[in-house]
């Protein structure tokens, strides 16, 4: 068993024979939105979007007008949603105008309450705002805030820069400064200004604006004292979209959108504010409205005005640049583009859009987006849920409609998946409504209009509902009767096994009988060779009371020197393995059953590696590993079977490993299944390793991508721990120890408690720290002797929750970011921890390579 993690992601890349860097490192506390365009400014948040595999899983928590929750004043800045570790519930940020004055405020997330709010004096329009005032109104730029410190930064139309302390009750204005008053040379853009548009952006110790100035385009600020510490040498006009951070060669770099440019400027130490690059990207309107987006080195932008409609993309070198494509065949209007998993996703003439990362067309909507009253300006929005390979559409001039959409290259086409309209009223015809990025983060998904109203959605958790078991019997069997939200499961308590597992149609995917072999008592779930239906002696308890709606139920089993335990929850079931007699005792897990109730030639078994067969088809792959995780996450393998009537699967998940795996079909549709992890040809058991875990649930769903999106979250939110009673992967006696209890008011697995970028889960995997920022797992590099040395620790953890777990490091390297497969560098493959520090010389040929490690817990 294993949960596995990276660390250095993305890694190091070498940029010359005796030098390299270190790119960013690890992941942020997955619910945070800190940002204009989410936690690495790409339009993509590491959560899920609430997709149940049938239907969309949102209730609306809260809305303006409603409950006295407050309308916010005017603008088209977008909210920011943290939890940093001082906060007892998410609080949002978020800018509006009202009545002379801009006000910030931060909500309770939960009830839309405000916690607090600060206001001074501003316009409702810029000193330099020389445009269509229909178009717009009130504060643009979005929030940004310092998890670390608790500052939050914010512009003003009018170009008022201000720090927060949200954490100081008493005095929260830290600096603040007018960049007109600062800079006597910020001109107004011809024929169009909408005055201070773009977000802050937050790198290192700076705060850096797009402010304009003749003097320079692009400022760094101190974030602690707001005094300028580096000017771009560039001096154009300021564009609209925001600037974000690309690395290059491992050098830190700062992508702009000017009046008249794609610029990037260096960031690096002996080169603050050089530029790097320029491609001409004039604008009729004065625009460039998008917000440059990154994958590695390349920056991908666009324009749409009435000088031309363009998507451009360039690979950055410290040398300048290379043209991947520039294209007047397609664009993204007002909205910025998102990119997640090698695709591009964007709006583009009422019409959503994937595209490969080199332009290729991947496939596009019919036209979705459509408001006759604006026309195809392009003004909705995009956000990536990672969790679960799903896209949220928000689209505020459609009269408010948000769409939930397939975020994957495969199938090549635009699949919607479900939708909810009328989600927020425009109020004024004369403003557009839809310029809001919508934003997803700790379980929210929130829309805002330029009116200054706004509404929460509560995504659905994995684990929502309710669990009852009771005693019952069944085939003659005294069992436990399991019954969940997608199925009731019959759990022989002899023989330690499922002798029926019925679905929401009331069809038994197992139909085990007490005699006819195949057509019966070979039957069952898992049939480890220790546990399995009919067999006589084992000895069932549950921890629960019966016929009690519960979060989760457990059953713990002992027979014949085997002991188990089954933990149910309301979409899947989860075994550990922990006891057996003898070291060398090998078990396998089996599914022998009745997809759907009977064995059809149209039933289909999808193999984690992303290949399938009907179940007809008897692969002669016994002597290999036929199940891998290359398409798994979290260090499991799996597979699923499909009813070819249902639209209904059973998926079986395990501990990933190089162990055979074998499938065959006993006899006809009469017969049965027999699938096996760890299963050789014949009777050949396999297995030794302990403990072991096994998940197994109902999806309602034959789509691959749906129901591979459901494993991953039952496996992950399963863990693989022993001792994980709440099924969040970390250990419960860690939890204890390091958090201070089990509960989420004590930090979930997603939070960040000591704001290093590391979430608590990772910081278990790793045997890091959760509560020290310097306790950190990464790869490091220096010089030796003239030569590059890639480091990574190889840490040794002992203590409350590793009794029986060790850490196993894997260094690898990727020859490119966006074309490239990560492969274990030889001899660095495995390597068990030792609280030693294992060193890599690459050789010279070797330049340009990516690294990164991953430490696996088993």
């Amino acid at each position: 068993m294993e949960q596995e993690m990276q660390a250095g992601i993305s890694g190091v890349r070498m940029i010359a024979a005796g030098a390299a860097l270190m790119l960013c490192a690890g992941p942020v506390n997955a619910g945070d939105w800190p940002q204009w365009h989410g936690p690495n400014r790409d339009g993509v948040t590491p959560e899920v979007s609430g997709w149940t595999g049938s239907d969309w899983g949102i209730t609306e928590s809260w809305r303006s007008g409603v409950n006295n929750v407050t309308n916010t004043g005017y603008g088209v800045s977008s909210p920011i949603i943290v939890k940093r570790s001082t906060d007892t519930v998410p609080r949002i940020y978020i800018m509006g105008w009202r009545d002379g004055n801009d006000y910030l405020y931060c909500l309770n997330a939960e009830n839309g309450s405000i916690l607090w709010e600060e206001s001074y004096t501003c316009p409702n329009y810029g000193r330099t705002a020389n445009a269509n005032k229909t178009h717009y109104k009130g504060v643009m730029a979005s929030p940004a805030i310092d998890l670390d410190t608790g500052y939050l930064y914010t512009i003003s139309c009018d170009g008022d820069v201000y720090c927060w302390d949200t954490t100081n009750s008493s005095d929260r204005t830290v600096w603040n400064f007018n960049l007109h008053t600062r800079y006597s040379n910020i001109p107004a853009a011809s024929p169009e200004d909408y005055g201070a548009v773009a977000s802050p952006l937050l790198y290192g110790d700076w705060v850096i604006v797009e402010v304009g100035d003749e003097t320079g385009n692009v400022i760094a600020f101190d974030k602690t004292t707001g005094a300028e510490s580096w000017r771009s040498a560039n001096t154009d006009l300021k564009g609209w979209g925001s600037p974000v951070m690309v690395t290059v060669e491992g050098k830190p770099c700062v992508a702009a959108m000017t009046r008249t440019k794609m610029l990037v400027v260096r960031a690096d130490a002996g080169h603050l504010g050089e530029t790097l690059a320029e491609y001409a990207w004039d604008t009729t309107w004065s625009g460039n409205i998008p917000s440059p987006v990154v994958h590695g080195n390349r920056v991908f932008f666009a324009r749409t005005d009435g000088s031309g409609y363009r998507a451009a993309a360039v690979d950055l070198t410290l040398s300048g640049y290379t043209t991947v494509f520039d294209t007047s065949g397609w664009y993204w209007g007002c909205s910025t583009a998102a990119i997640h998993e090698d695709n591009l996703y964007l709006v583009h003439a009422r019409k959503v859009r994937c595209r490969g990362l080199d332009g290729s067309d991947v496939w596009t909507s019919t036209d979705i987006l459509d408001d006759a009253a604006y026309g195809t300006f392009d003004a909705a929005s995009i956000v990536v849920c990672a969790g679960d390979d799903k896209m949220i559409v928000w689209n505020g001039r459609d009269w408010g409609k948000l769409r939930l959409v397939e975020a994957t290259a495969s199938p090549a086409s635009y699949r919607e998946l479900a939708s909810v309209t009328n989600v927020l009223q425009r109020k004024e015809e004369d403003h557009y409504p839809g310029y809001s990025h919508v934003i997803v983060g700790h379980g929210k998904i929130i829309c805002t209009s330029i009116d200054g109203d706004m509404v929460c959605y509560s995504v659905d958790k994995q684990d929502e509902g309710t669990v009852t078991i009771s005693e019952d019997t069944d085939e003659g069997l005294a069992c436990y009767k399991i019954v969940t939200p997608t199925g009731t499961y019959y759990y022989d308590r002899a023989g330690g096994a499922f002798s029926s597992l019925l679905d929401t149609n009331n069809i038994d995917w197992i139909n085990y009988h007490p005699t006819g072999g195949q057509l019966g008592s070979y039957r069952g779930i898992p049939n480890s060779g220790a546990f399995h239906p009919g067999d006589p002696g084992g000895i069932s308890t549950t921890d629960n009371p019966l016929n009690t709606p519960l979060p989760k139920v457990t059953v713990h089993t002992t027979r014949n020197g085997w002991a188990c335990r089954w933990e149910f929850f309301p979409k899947y079931a989860r075994m550990t393995l922990h006891t057996k007699p003898l070291p060398d005792d090998k078990y396998w897990f089996l599914y022998e059953g009745t997809p759907g109730g009977q064995v059809g030639s149209d039933d289909v078994w999808w193999r984690s590696d992303g290949t399938f067969s009907t179940c007809w088809d008897v692969p002669d792959w016994t002597t290999t590993d036929m199940v891998n995780s290359s398409d798994a996450a979290f260090g499991s393998e799996w597979v699923f079977f499909s009813d070819g009537t249902l639209d209904r699967s059973l998926f079986l998940a395990h501990e990933d490993d190089a162990e055979i795996d074998d499938y065959w079909l006993m006899y006809d549709a009469n017969g049965m299944t027999v699938f096996g992890f760890g299963r050789g040809s014949g009777i050949d058991l396999r297995m030794t390793e302990m403990p072991a875990t096994l998940v197994i649930g109902l999806v309602e769903s034959r789509d691959y991508n749906t129901v591979k999106s459901a494993i991953d979250r039952a496996w992950f939110r399963a863990g693989e721990m022993t001792g994980d009673a709440d099924g969040d992967g970390m250990s419960d006696a860690w939890e204890d120890e390091r958090l201070g209890g089990t509960d989420e008011q004590y930090g979930g697995p997603y939070e960040d408690m000591d704001g290093d970028g590391y979430c608590n889960l990772f910081e278990y995997v790793a045997g890091t720290d959760p509560t020290n920022g310097a306790s950190l797992f990464k790869v490091s590099t220096g010089l030796s002797n003239g030569q590059v040395v890639v480091s990574y620790p190889k840490n040794l953890t002992t203590g409350a929750g590793y009794e029986t777990l060790s850490q196993y490091y894997t260094l690898e390297y990727l020859s490119h970011l966006v074309t490239g497969t990560w492969q274990a560098v030889v001899g660095h493959s495995e390597l068990p921890g030792d609280n030693s520090t294992n060193t890599y010389v690459p050789a010279v040929a070797d330049d340009g390579m990516f690294y990164r490690a991953k430490v696996k817990l088993q």
